[in-house]
């Protein structure tokens, strides 16, 4: 390869990384989102934005885990051990509603068909 095919190829490559950053992450986001709710196609998107699929996935991947870590932080920090021990409680209860609930299911299943004389 000639000096002069290097420098191309050189400044070819240089281009192609460098297309995303081009964009801020506010665009990212949005080219992102965009791809998630199907509102265009990832070719569509290359095209449209000049854009190497490498770096997309990559900014793709980032924003999963970004958002990953989001949710797994909001769920371990708004959820406090007075409000773990209510939402056991109300299980508890619940749990213990639909055995009864159940039983007498059964009691009138079986008085219907004439299996249980006893009243309810």
């Amino acid at each position: 390869m000639n000096s002069k095919e290097q420098i191309l190829d050189t400044k070819f490559n240089e281009s192609r990384v460098n297309s995303l950053k081009n964009h801020s992450n506010e665009e990212k986001i949005r080219m992102v989102k965009d791809v998630i709710k199907r509102e265009i196609t990832m070719n569509d998107l290359y095209k449209r934005e000049s854009i190497d699929t490498n770096l997309f996935n990559k900014c793709n991947r980032d924003f999963i885990e970004t958002e990953r870590g989001r949710f797994v932080h909001n769920v371990n920090s708004e959820v406090t051990s007075f409000e773990m021990n209510h939402i056991k409680n109300q299980n508890r209860l619940l749990k213990q509603l639909i055995a009864e609930l159940s039983h007498e299911n059964d009691l009138l299943k079986r008085r219907l068909n004439g299996l249980d004389k006893t009243a309810v």
